[in-house]
């Protein structure tokens, strides 16, 4: 199941998997999501599954991350 962004901040505290517009994607914990300051996500890394672009090269599982909202092109609720 496919959501837009603002609804993640349902699934804080869950494992979903994250859609970057660059084609990274990542299964990820939820920690935190600032819907009104910084407008990011913060989670821990669980699986890389597609590598994006070279600067997410240190983005490895067991890695705490934080993104803005406008870089993920979508999430979906994670099995794991």
């Amino acid at each position: 199941m496919t959501m837009p962004n603002p609804d993640l901040r349902r699934y804080e505290g869950n494992v979903v998997v994250l859609h970057f517009a660059d084609g990274h994607v990542v299964r990820a914990r939820i920690i935190h999501v600032d819907l009104e300051d910084r407008e990011e996500v913060v989670y821990d890394v669980v699986e890389v599954i597609t590598a994006g672009r070279p600067e997410w090269s240190g983005i490895v599982p067991g890695t705490t991350a934080a993104a803005p909202l406008s870089e993920i092109a979508r999430f979906d609720k994670s099995d794991a």
